[in-house]
């Protein structure tokens, strides 16, 4: 498991309380109700927390989360 998937899924795991979201990569977690606009706050101040990135609301977008494949990628442009 490489550096970003494993933020990644800390954060998600943190974020969304639960571990149904590692079933699938490619799930859509805010269409499957597993990430909501608090969410995504959280998201991002998470990823600023563990990465030392000083993230605006306007760098991410619900598309970078939206899975979690999405989220190794986003993480992977930000270092």
């Amino acid at each position: 498991m490489g550096d970003n998937e494993k933020l990644a899924r800390e954060i998600l795991e943190k974020v969304c309380e639960t571990d149904e979201i590692f079933e699938d990569y490619d799930m859509d977690l805010v269409d499957e109700g597993f990430i909501d606009s608090f969410a995504l706050l959280s998201v991002i101040l998470e990823i600023e927390e563990r990465t030392g990135k000083k993230l605006q609301p306007t760098d991410i977008k619900k598309e970078d989360i939206s899975s979690i494949n999405s989220l190794i990628e986003f993480l992977g442009n930000i270092k």
